[in-house]
């Protein structure tokens, strides 16, 4: 069995409903789309920058390019550019095995086990909550030199996840607060404060 470091950055779940109507969600991005798209940035980190480890966060430059976020230090800064959505993995599982069949099942057994299972997620932006949507979404991957995950370069691998994901769009230009946190039953946890900077 080979899966990210057992949902260490895993927090995934896209679908914006964002309490008061605060920020906008109107013309998103499919979420299981951006959730598919975290996972995948997951699963291409390499040993010079394991953003799902250090700093917890990815992307941000272009609409095809959002930025990531995911509970990692205890704090955080990221930059974004004005208009690219924020994908906040709060927490989840992402797994890559052989097959499509092994690797979905080996992620569901992991995600159902009473021993590990996620307690709770929480994302907040600005001091207001965000609802977090679970999805479930694969594909296959390539792996790129000096993977993170210790992957062999070139290897090509079906993947599976399942994570709780919340989608923020319409961050004005400025300064922003988001907060990230996961707790799971075997005590491993997560939370982190980012500042994010929104830029033209």
């Amino acid at each position: 069995m080979r899966h990210l470091a057992r949902r260490s950055a895993a927090v995934f779940v896209a679908a914006v409903a964002v309490v008061a109507g605060w920020p906008s969600t109107a013309g998103a991005t499919p979420a299981p789309r951006l959730a598919a798209g975290a996972n995948e940035a997951l699963l291409l980190a390499t040993n010079a920058d394991p953003w799902f480890l250090d700093d917890g966060c990815t992307g941000g430059s272009t609409p095809r390019d959002p930025l990531v976020v995911t509970p990692a230090a205890p704090e955080s800064s990221c930059t974004v550019r004005v208009g690219v959505p924020v994908v906040v993995l709060a927490a989840g599982l992402t797994c890559f095995l052989d097959t499509v069949e092994a690797v979905r099942d080996e992620c569901e057994a992991g995600w159902a086990d009473p021993e590990h299972v996620l307690v709770s997620a929480v994302a907040e932006v600005d001091g207001r909550p965000v609802a977090l949507v679970e999805h479930r979404v694969g594909g296959s991957v390539t792996f790129p030199e000096d993977s993170a995950l210790g992957a062999v370069a070139g290897a090509v691998s079906p993947w599976y996840a399942i994570s709780r994901t919340a989608v923020v769009r319409g961050l004005r230009p400025g300064v922003h607060v988001v907060h990230a946190s996961f707790s799971y039953a075997d005590g491993f946890t997560g939370d982190t404060t980012f500042t994010i900077t929104v830029i033209r």
